[in-house]
């Protein structure tokens, strides 16, 4: 502790000034000089701790750091000097020289064992020139970097193409790591088509895209994959929703990340394969079909007319096998004199030029007998237009002609015949002129006369011989209405018809009100169907109603209260109209005398008519092409059916 108060106390010293001996001059002299140093040596210090900072980069920055400890240390000495000019602290002064002793001392020797390093540093010109060398350098890598970042610029826009391209190749692609089997990469096509996302066909091997059977031949064909060549087979690819398709996939070796892969292209056969085997399937049929036919010689032949193939039908109505005549000229099939003219060149001729020949002629058998045929060659293009081979159906027809000739003379025979039924109908017309004048005038006679009798010789004739001329003049009256019945059933047949649509429902009322008009006091129930619609002749069916609702009415006549219908069944399709009574019916076991003329099933005492009118019934609906029956029941009515042939409605 002394010593330290020593260092700044005076003791016995005096001040530098009485050396000077307090001359003002020499003292501010000394003051301003050291100050002025001090001063200097402690900025010093701060310009190199700045310069150091700012530069951490130079080498030796220590020797600096040293340096300014040195300068600090002078500097501080030089204020020593000022102070101690009023004060007299040597031992302080002493102690702070001694300090910058050593610092000088120190940063001498350091100094002479850098000067060396310091000499090897390179000189200004050489840093210049080292700098222009970096200039160029740095201009060289500032042209390398545009470059590159051109290439870059191009390969990602190559890059980019070629995912593009990739993408939308419209078949799908992917990629897979040969060792893994592992799904590395795959386009828009393959997403589309298989329903996977991107994430999940990246999380696929391509053991998952094949149905599990399928797993050890996918594993041995990928073992297989010769290195670097293409490869195409035919796979079953399953999609996402389970279904199954028929793919050809083509693949080839690739690198793919720096790994050995390969990429496969898949395109989807489904249909086509269906279709081949349709056409398979079909082809097949068609095989069976020409072969198993019997009754026509199919065959096929090549440009020349020779034959390259045989069916069995060829066999049945030839005669020869095939092995007899595969490879033989068609001609071998025509007469002797047609080949001589040269006619199987013709029709090939023709069948090229036209596309068909057809004609019915004569051809030979094997055993040289000779058949009626009906022969037709066609010609067979390709899709070019290039021909190559005709098909040749032959078909034995000589049944076929042996039977038009019968009925050529059946025609003949018939023309004939229709010829003695012209003379017939003739001689009928005049026989209906002679009924209905010749007839008629005795009739007239018979029933004028009696007429006369009654009113002019009433007084004179007993009861007895009214009654008798009653019944004459009924009887020549009955006798008028059977000529007349007969003309019309006999004009039936000559009277041509005129289909026209017809409201059938709408006529049948017309007839029932004339009916009703006719006989107001019967109780009838009538019920007719609406909307009931045919087509005939409107005269013709007016009779048919007419009759069948007179019948009707008339046979319901002993009821006090009867019911008449008129409607349509429709049972098997075609419609059949109907009149239903609930009138005195009739025994079904004469049903077949019902349409014959002059048939009656009840006495004439019970119910008038002439037996004609259900014969005209049927002539008029045979001749519009249906039928006509009746179904009944003693006491329990009757029904008759009726259609009109094909064209009812």
């Amino acid at each position: 502790m002394d010593f330290f108060r020593q260092l700044f106390v005076s003791g016995d010293f005096q001040p530098h000034g009485f050396c000077y001996r307090w001359n003002s001059g020499l003292v501010w002299l000394n003051v301003l000089s050291d100050a002025l140093i001090a001063l200097a040596y402690f900025t010093i210090p701060f310009t190199l701790l700045w310069f150091i900072r700012k530069r951490r980069d130079l080498p030796f920055s220590w020797m600096f750091a040293l340096f300014g400890v040195f300068i600090i240390a002078c500097g501080t000495t030089h204020v020593m000097e000022v102070w101690n000019l009023w004060h007299a602290q040597y031992w302080l002064a002493g102690i702070i020289k001694a300090i910058t002793a050593l610092a000088s001392i120190l940063t001498a020797i350091l100094l002479v064992q850098l000067v060396p390093k310091a000499l090897a540093l390179p000189s200004p010109d050489e840093l210049k020139e080292v700098n222009r060398h970096l200039v160029e350098r740095t201009k060289e890598l500032a042209r390398a970097n545009t470059e590159l970042a051109s290439a870059n610029k191009a390969l990602v826009q190559f890059q980019e193409q070629q995912r593009l391209l990739f993408d939308n190749i419209p078949y799908p692609v992917w990629v897979y790591e040969l060792n893994t089997l592992a799904i590395k990469d795959v386009n828009e096509s393959a997403i589309r088509r298989y329903g996977y996302s991107r994430e999940e066909f990246l999380s696929l091997t391509i053991k998952d895209l094949r149905p599990a059977e399928d797993t050890p031949a996918i594993l041995e064909s990928a073992k297989k994959a010769p290195n670097g060549a293409e490869t195409t087979g035919i796979w079953r690819h399953r999609k996402k929703n389970g279904a199954v398709i028929d793919v050809e996939i083509t693949s080839c070796a690739v690198v793919f990340e720096g790994r050995d892969g390969r990429l496969m292209v898949a395109t989807d056969i489904t249909e086509r394969k269906q279709a081949e085997e349709i056409l398979q399937e079909s082809d097949e049929r068609l095989n069976l079909l020409v072969r198993g036919v019997k009754d026509y010689a199919i065959l096929m032949l090549d440009p020349e007319g020779r034959i390259t193939t045989w069916n069995e039908g060829a066999e049945h109505i030839k005669g020869y096998r095939a092995d007899e005549t595969i490879g033989e000229h068609f001609s071998k099939f025509y007469t002797p004199e047609a080949a001589a003219q040269n006619k199987p060149a013709q029709d090939l001729k023709i069948a090229t030029e036209q596309g068909r020949f057809e004609e019915e002629s004569w051809r030979m058998r094997k055993d040289g007998s000779r058949f009626w045929a009906n022969v037709a060659i066609t010609a067979l293009r390709d899709k070019t237009g290039q021909l190559r081979g005709f098909g040749k159906v032959t078909r034995d027809i000589t049944q076929h002609k042996k039977a038009e000739e019968v009925l050529e003379r059946q025609r003949k025979e018939l023309a004939r015949s229709n010829a003695g039924l012209v003379e017939a109908n003739k001689e009928l017309e005049s026989f209906s002129y002679s009924v209905s004048h010749d007839l008629r005038a005795p009739l007239r006679t018979i029933d004028g006369f009696s007429h006369a009798l009654l009113e002019d010789c009433a007084d004179r004739l007993d009861d007895a011989g009214k009654t008798h001329l009653h019944r004459i003049r009924a009887a020549t009256q009955k006798m008028g209405l059977l000529i007349d019945d007969l003309l019309n059933l006999s004009r039936l047949a000559r009277t041509e018809l005129h289909r026209q649509s017809l409201d059938v429902s709408a006529l049948a009322r017309s007839i029932a009100s004339d009916l009703q008009k006719a006989q107001p006091q019967r109780q009838i129930e009538l019920r007719i169907e609406d909307g009931l619609k045919t087509t005939a002749d409107p005269g013709l069916l007016r009779v048919v109603l007419v009759n069948l609702l007179s019948n009707a009415w008339k046979f319901t006549s002993k009821r006090e209260s009867a019911h008449i219908e008129f409607g349509v069944a429709r049972g098997n399709g075609t419609p059949a109209y109907f009149v239903r009574d609930d009138g005195v019916g009739f025994d079904p076991a004469y049903a077949d005398r019902l349409f014959g003329a002059f048939q009656r099933l009840h006495a004439a005492a019970d119910f008038a008519g002439t037996g004609i009118g259900l014969a005209t019934v049927q002539r008029i609906v045979h001749r519009h092409g249906g039928r006509i029956w009746a179904e009944s029941a003693v006491g329990r009515g009757a029904t008759f059916y009726f259609t009109m042939g094909e064209m009812a409605a």
